[in-house]
């Protein structure tokens, strides 16, 4: 779905942040944890991890036997931490110290925005309905925020189900519905996401709930990062559809939307075959 060259921009990016001073502000932080499943290993194998963690192996027996769900297979691995409750604030800052200056409005068609010399077009879901994109559809996703600080690991397992510790909460989800809209809590999506993740940690049973919490990502296939030409003679570099990967590879794709938009100052509107890994 990614390219390479994105994957490892994210990861170097991240990387050299949780190197600096300001890692605490940007939430970002290393994490230790598992994938486990009761299938074959490639269903918790990652090539991407293999390649870039420097602590990535295969689960022990005793590693498999941690948890309750009888897990035949499992990988362990040290990634990083993105946290959007500080990240993106710590962002917004970043851009305003550098100049940049944030105008909220209602744009209907990219047409309306003909005084500018380039637009970088990272509408998410809303590229739906402004480029009536049909290949763009929301993929709903529930989990609860809960207060568990003695929970160090994350945790992957079967039918969606993941327990992630943040810098302030534990995330417990989670849902996978492609095409659904709603953003109310489902009470039968909570009691099974509830049921799971205690199931398999059951500690969680006496964590505090904070909230539950509905997003929708927007998925697209393939993910659409390329430049167009309007016929009003508007440039348009587009960066959307990332479903669930959107902050695991923000900053390489940033990179990509840079690199193109330069292009485009040189006179340069082709776009280049990106291949996917």
């Amino acid at each position: 779905m990614f390219s390479r060259e994105i994957i490892d921009d994210s990861w170097r990016y991240y990387r050299e942040l949780l190197a600096s001073e300001n890692a605490v502000a940007a939430g970002i932080c290393e994490l230790s944890g598992y994938f486990f499943t009761k299938d074959g290993p490639e269903k918790v194998s990652n090539a991407h991890l293999a390649r870039l963690c420097a602590d990535y192996r295969p689960a022990t027996e005793r590693e498999l036997r941690l948890c309750p769900g009888g897990w035949t297979n499992g990988v362990f691995c040290t990634t990083l931490l993105a946290d959007d409750t500080y990240h993106l604030g710590w962002l917004t800052e970043r851009f305003k110290e550098a100049g940049g200056t944030i105008i909220e409005a209602e744009v209907r068609d990219l047409r309306e925005l003909a005084g500018y010399d380039i637009v970088a077009n990272c509408s998410g879901l809303g590229a739906k309905r402004l480029l009536n994109d049909r290949r763009l559809v929301p993929l709903r996703g529930q989990v609860y925020k809960v207060k568990a600080p003695w929970i160090k690991t994350f945790l992957y397992c079967g039918e969606d189900t993941y327990v992630i510790p943040g810098v302030d909460h534990v995330t417990l989800g989670g849902s996978r519905r492609f095409a659904a809209t709603s953003l109310d809590i489902d009470k039968y999506e909570s009691k099974a996401i509830w049921e799971r993740c205690t199931r398999y940690v059951p500690s969680l049973r006496r964590a505090q709930i904070v909230e539950e919490w509905v997003g929708l990502r927007p998925h697209r296939d393939p993910v659409r990062i390329e430049k167009e030409r309007l016929d009003t003679g508007l440039t348009v570099v587009h960066c959307y559809g990332h479903g669930g990967y959107g902050v695991m590879t923000a900053p390489g794709s940033a990179a990509l939307v840079s690199r193109l938009v330069t292009e485009v100052t040189s006179g340069d509107f082709t776009n280049p075959a990106i291949s996917s890994l």
